[in-house]
């Protein structure tokens, strides 16, 4: 194993804003990948053992032995969102061994991820009481000529598009974009949006943006992402990790998995791909296509969109 391994790791420095500086070194293996990719996963292992160990004592001593391992791999992941800045101390590819060995520099904001680790995991108990208690959700993204969009669609930038959802019983929704820049944002609850807040009334529509409004596709083309997240039980993390990846030092395949693993819970799995049952309902401007999304406790929808 390159020297590299060898130098010194841990938290360096505790800063009076709440940020810890942490020097990590991560270690991968050449196999299929090519060097570049070698080097790109050892530096993720480096942010993941810094992420880890910046919050680690504050998870064992925060979690309950059950809910323990779900916080920590969610934390660990979707912690990447907490990481403000990385700078690279060194990097050694050994061709014996076909090695890299990265060691950064990584300033992590430990409160924010702290606060992050409280929400989740109350969010998490809270979830498991309510977890037997039906959750239907009606929801619809369409277009404003009321072209269903569902996972797959090609969008064009300037395309103006709108949601409706629905919810049984009362419940508290969030709907989260990722865009194809990478950059995240959250579409529901926002004040700048819609004057509608959580929890949604059981059996009342909700259109995002409201009235006649649209929302509309910028410039940058490539995938976009729209959550759909309903729960019985406030989910108040969500908001935090979408507002610290909206700043972190991350590439946008790293903000989308940090994203997905933020939006993981115990026995909910997120669905990505939907072909139940779709009613019709309309407005004075369109009609459009609803799914009937039905589950316990929480639900989680993904649409992945290609906008060209």
């Amino acid at each position: 194993i390159p020297d590299a391994a060898a130098q010194e790791s841990g938290i360096v420095e505790e800063r009076p804003d709440g940020t810890v500086v942490v020097v990590e070194n991560g270690t991968a293996e050449l196999g299929d990948k090519n060097k570049a990719e070698t080097k790109e996963e050892a530096k993720a292992r480096a942010m993941r053992k810094a992420v880890d160990l910046s919050v680690g004592a504050f998870l064992t001593s925060s979690t309950t032995v059950e809910n323990y391992q779900l916080v920590h791999d969610q934390v660990t992941t979707a912690g990447r969102a907490f990481v403000r800045s990385i700078e690279e101390l060194d990097y050694t590819y050994d061709a014996a061994s076909e090695t890299g060995v990265y060691v950064g520099r990584f300033v992590v904001d430990r409160a924010q991820m702290e606060e992050f680790v409280k929400q989740a995991t109350e969010s998490e108990q809270a979830a498991q009481e309510q977890i037997k208690e039906d959750l239907r959700v009606q929801f619809a993204l369409f277009s404003m000529d009321g072209r269903r969009w569902m996972d797959g669609t090609t969008v064009h930038s300037g395309d103006r598009f709108r949601m409706m959802v629905q919810v049984e019983p009362d419940a508290y929704v969030y709907i989260i974009n990722k865009d194809a820049s990478g950059q995240v944002f959250t579409l529901f609850p926002n004040s700048a949006i819609t004057s509608v807040v959580n929890p949604l009334p059981s059996g009342v529509e909700h259109f995002i943006p409201g009235s006649d409004q649209a929302l509309e596709l910028d410039e940058q083309t490539g995938v976009e992402v729209v959550y759909v997240v309903a729960s019985l039980t406030p989910m108040e993390e969500l908001p935090r990790l979408t507002e610290q990846l909206a700043t972190a030092d991350l590439s946008g395949e790293q903000r989308d998995e940090a994203l997905h693993a933020g939006l993981q819970t115990r026995g909910i799995q997120i669905v990505d791909r939907y072909d139940g049952p779709v009613t019709q309902k309309s407005t004075e401007q369109n009609s459009f296509s609803v799914e009937m999304l039905e589950g316990e406790g929480r639900i989680v929808r993904e649409i992945r969109l290609d906008h060209r």
